[in-house]
């Protein structure tokens, strides 16, 4: 959903059980312990006060990755330090509540020491979120070349409107889904989708392009990819020749 605040502020809301490897029960867990004793400050607290078996490794590491744990520390940060938390946890729950009550504050009072890590690239945290939300929250991958993307006639609509086959064709997008088939020879290659700001392409990547360019042939890269135009029952597709991944204030010529 799509909140505005006092300010005018537009947000977008999330419901916790809508995240990918979050399940119904941990998400109903946080909301109730949340509405119970108010917004959770650290990742102790939260760790701490969000109690039972629901919260396990994988639920913890699609909410962080998702950007639901943003407020509490940083996402990278976070998912190297996943066995550690959980570690942490299952210690907490073996100390008495009694004992915890003496030093008072109790379990939350005590902390966890995060191992650092590299901030997780743009790339990285829109990857994460297309994989668990469905769609991209922190920006889009081609956000960097959006003002050269805007001046090129030939792009994904173009390509499926007006371009003839076998012409040359050169276009920048993210590779959006990919699927692999083995040939009769048992070769690798790919059906891959590009898409830019206009719309989505389908490109076939034969053996020989899918081994050369392995790499790139991965969802949500940013790429250029040079080809034919393959018109095939009035549907039309590139026939990948050559590929690479783009990188800042780069676009295709």
């Amino acid at each position: 959903a799509v909140l505005r605040d006092q300010e005018g502020q537009e947000s977008i809301r999330f419901g916790l059980a809508t995240i990918k490897n979050f399940g119904e029960g941990v998400a109903q867990a946080v909301e109730a312990e949340r509405k119970r004793g108010g917004p959770f400050k650290t990742i102790e607290d939260f760790m701490t006060r969000v109690t039972g078996k629901d919260l396990n490794r994988k639920g913890l590491e699609a909410l962080a990755k998702c950007g639901g744990l943003d407020e509490l520390g940083d996402r990278a940060t976070i998912v190297a330090n996943l066995d550690s938390l959980i570690e942490w946890k299952r210690d907490l729950a073996k100390v008495p509540e009694n004992q915890n009550s003496l030093f008072g504050g109790g379990a939350a009072a005590t902390s966890i020491r995060l191992v650092p890590a590299p901030t997780a690239t743009l790339e990285e945290r829109l990857g994460w979120e297309k994989e668990l939300l469905g769609l991209y929250l922190s920006g889009h991958p081609l956000d960097p070349w959006r003002a050269s993307l805007a001046t090129r006639e030939k792009n994904a609509l173009w390509i499926k409107e007006k371009s003839r086959d076998g012409a040359a064709i050169v276009i920048a997008g993210v590779v959006e889904t990919v699927k692999d088939l083995r040939t009769s020879k048992g070769d690798l290659m790919s059906f891959m989708t590009l898409r830019d700001f206009s719309g989505s392409v389908e490109c076939v990547v034969f053996p020989e392009a899918r081994k050369t360019f392995d790499e790139l042939v991965r969802a949500d890269r940013v790429v250029a990819v040079k080809g034919k135009i393959s018109l095939r029952n009035g549907e039309r597709s590139i026939i990948v020749d050559k590929m690479k991944r783009l990188a800042a204030a780069e676009v295709a010529a």
